[in-house]
């Protein structure tokens, strides 16, 4: 299996490769990926790996949203929206190749990236450890959100909406659970490792969502 991203014509069969180089800067190399997504015309991208990936899927969800009229205000102007490039879904298209030779578009209608590859093997290494942190009781912290008389969803929200009981409309898969676009889930736990929660669909099946992937709809 392989994944590649196809910019702009690529009948020459023009084919690069990002050249990865360990640097002490993270801005930097965050910098080189995107300027490389940039400069690439006309070609086909090998070897893309997941932080590549994920950076091209930050430019075209930045495409995306770019006629929202709140980054037109004076609120917005700073953001730092502004300096992530803008990559056209239709200029920057990215395909799963099996070894069998089949090939998958990776894009949603809108061009945002979906399941692949990669949010599917961190989604299998990080249920691992969240099956782990189920026994991992040392943390003075933990013990009093466990002897606490409300459920720790309900002490320190980190999310703007979600919330523990709340129901959940799955938008979207960018790290690697294997709910169906579109299905309402309920939270039922919160990740001690990050700022995930735990959901659990109507046929009982368990995974973790993050804010960006759903919305919070009314249970009724």
């Amino acid at each position: 299996m392989k994944i590649e991203i196809r910019v702009g014509n690529t009948s020459t069969n023009k084919r690069v490769i990002f050249p990865f180089e360990k640097l002490d800067n993270l801005d930097n190399e965050k910098k080189r990926m995107y300027d490389f997504l940039t400069n690439s015309k006309d070609c086909i991208i090998e070897n893309v790996d997941n932080f590549l990936l994920y950076t091209l899927n930050n430019g075209l969800m930045a495409y995306i949203v770019k006629d929202n009229i709140k980054l037109q205000s004076d609120e917005y102007r700073d953001d730092e929206y502004h300096l992530i490039p803008k990559f056209n879904p239709k200029i920057y298209r990215v395909f799963e190749i099996k070894e069998d030779g089949t090939e998958i578009s990776l894009q949603d209608d809108k061009g945002n990236i979906g399941k692949n590859y990669f949010n599917i093997l961190m989604g299998s290494v990080m249920g691992d450890y969240y099956d782990c942190l189920n026994f991992y009781e040392t943390s003075t912290e933990a013990q009093k959100l466990n002897n606490s008389s409300q459920p720790a969803l309900q002490q320190t929200d980190v999310s703007r909406s979600f919330a523990f009981g709340e129901c959940v409309k799955v938008l979207h898969c960018f790290h690697g659970h294997e709910f169906e676009i579109g299905e309402i889930v309920c939270i039922v736990g919160k990740s001690d490792y990050d700022d995930a929660w735990l959901c659990r669909n109507a046929k009982g099946v368990e995974w973790y969502l993050h804010d960006e992937e759903g919305e919070v709809v009314n249970c009724g």
